[in-house]
C-alpha cells in the first residue's frame, strides 16, 4: 500500500492564517452579541431572531456571491469583504437594538459567506483525495485553536462595555494581511448562474446531510451556548470555558479522525462520530442540572470532540466526488445547504429552551445528531461504496 501524500503546508499555510484570523474575531464576536444582548434587557425571542439573522445574511450570501466571484475573483472579493465586515461589526455597539442587530448580523453572515467560500475553495483546489481528510484537518484545528482564543478575548473587556466589537472589529481587517501572501493561481469562479444544488447533493447525500446537520446542531451552541450557560448559573469566566472546552475536544480528535477517513470509506467515520456526538448532546443536558463542574465541562469536550468534526468529513466526503472545475461551486454549494439550517437552527434551538429550559438546547441537538446518524447509517447498508469521484455514496 503506497504511503499517503503529504499535506502541503507550504501552500495552505496563508489559508489557515486567513481562517484563523477571521475566526479569531467572529468567535469573540459570536460569544459577546448574546451576552451584550442579554445585558441589554433582550428577550430569549428576540436572542434567537438575531442569532438567525447571520444565517439569514448567510444563506442570501451563498446564493449571490457565485455573481460576486466572477466579478471581483477571490482576492478583491476576499480584501473588499474583509473591510466591509469589519465596519459593520464596530457599528454594533453605535446602533442598539434588536431590529438594527438583525440587518448588521445579516450583512455580517452575508460577507463571512463569502471570505469562508474563497478560503474553502482554494483549500480543496490544494488538496488531492489523497491528503484531502489530513488538510482539512489541519486547516480545522488551526481554526479550532482560532476559535478557543476568541472565547478569552471575550474576558478582556467588560460586557456591557461594547469594546469588544471594536476588538473584533480590528482582527477582521487584519485578515487581508495572511491572504495576502497567497501564491499562484485561485481555483476557477462559478460557470452558472446558480448553484447547483440539487446535483451536487445527489453527488453525496450523507455530505448534504452533514452540513444541515452542522447547521442545525452546532449553530445554535455558537448563537445559544452562552446563554445556556449564563442561565445554568455560570460566571463570566465559567461561560467562556464552556464555550472553548468542546474547542480544545475538537483539536485533539481532529487528526487522528481525518487520517483514519483518508484511508476507508468516510461514511464509515462519519458515522460512529455522529452516534458519540449524540450521546455527549444528551449527556450535557442531563447534567447541566447541577451547574458548572468537572461532568458538564468533560462533557462539552466530548461534544466538540465529535459534533465539530462533521463538517470537515463532511466537506471531505463532497469534495472527493466533484471535479476541479466545480470546487469553488461545491463550496457554496455546501455553505447554503448549512445557511438554510443554520436560520432555522437557532429558531427550533430556542424554543426548545424556552419549553425545557437550558438542556433544551442540547437536547434539541442530540436529536438532530441522532437522525443525522441514522440517516447515513441507511446509507451505507443500501449503497456500496462509491469510489472517489465515481456515483452517488
Amino acid at each position: 500500500m503506497p504511503a499517503p501524500a503529504k499535506v502541503d503546508f507550504a501552500r495552505i499555510w496563508p489559508i489557515q492564517a486567513g481562517a484563523a484570523t477571521l475566526l479569531l474575531a467572529g468567535a469573540l464576536h459570536f460569544t459577546l452579541t448574546p451576552a451584550y444582548a442579554q445585558a441589554a434587557g433582550f428577550s430569549p425571542a428576540q436572542l434567537g431572531m438575531i442569532g438567525s439573522a447571520y444565517y439569514v445574511g448567510f444563506l442570501m450570501g451563498s446564493l449571490l456571491n457565485p455573481l460576486a466571484f466572477r466579478t471581483l475573483g477571490h482576492r478583491r472579493l476576499f480584501a473588499v469583504y474583509a473591510l466591509v465586515i469589519a465596519a459593520t461589526v464596530a457599528a454594533q455597539p453605535l446602533w442598539p437594538g434588536p431590529a438594527q442587530w438583525f440587518i448588521l448580523r445579516a450583512i455580517v453572515g452575508f460577507l463571512a459567506a463569502g471570505m469562508f467560500a474563497a478560503l474553502e475553495s482554494w483549500l480543496n483546489a490544494v488538496a488531492s483525495n489523497a491528503n484531502r481528510g489530513r488538510t482539512l484537518s489541519a486547516y480545522s484545528m488551526s481554526n479550532q485553536l482560532a476559535l478557543a482564543g476568541g472565547q478569552y478575548l471575550f474576558t478582556l473587556t467588560p460586557v456591557e462595555g461594547g469594546t469588544g466589537f471594536f476588538i473584533s472589529a480590528a482582527i477582521l481587517a487584519a485578515t487581508i494581511v495572511p491572504f495576502s501572501a497567497m501564491r499562484g493561481h485561485p481555483p476557477p469562479p462559478p460557470t452558472e448562474r446558480r448553484i447547483r444544488v440539487a446535483a451536487l447533493s445527489r453527488a453525496s447525500p450523507v455530505a448534504f446531510a452533514g452540513f444541515v446537520t452542522n447547521g442545525m446542531a452546532t449553530a445554535p451552541f455558537w448563537v445559544l451556548g452562552p446563554v445556556f450557560a449564563r442561565d445554568s448559573g455560570f460566571d463570566q469566566a465559567a461561560v467562556a470555558l464552556f464555550m472553548s472546552l468542546p474547542v480544545f475536544g475538537s483539536f485533539a480528535a481532529q487528526w487522528p479522525i481525518a487520517r483514519l477517513s483518508d484511508g476507508m470509506d468516510r461514511r464509515l467515520v462519519i458515522l460512529p462520530v455522529a452516534t458519540l456526538a449524540a450521546l455527549a448532546a444528551c449527556g450535557v443536558a442531563l447534567a447541566s442540572g447541577h451547574g458548572p463542574g468537572w461532568p458538564i465541562f468533560t462533557l462539552a469536550v466530548c461534544f466538540g470532540g465529535s459534533a465539530f468534526l462533521i463538517n470537515m468529513l463532511a466537506s471531505a466526503h463532497m469534495n472527493d466526488r466533484v471535479p476541479h472545475k466545480d470546487l469553488t461551486e461545491a463550496a457554496g454549494a455546501s455553505f447554503l445547504a448549512y445557511g438554510a439550517a443554520s436560520v432555522i437552527g437557532p429558531l427550533t434551538a430556542s424554543a426548545a429552551m424556552a419549553w425545557l429550559g437550558p438542556a433544551g438546547l442540547f437536547w434539541h441537538a442530540g436529536l438532530v445528531l441522532s437522525a443525522f446518524a441514522l440517516f447515513t447509517l441507511t446509507r451505507i447498508l443500501i449503497r456500496e461504496p462509491a469510489d472517489a469521484g465515481e456515483g452517488a455514496a
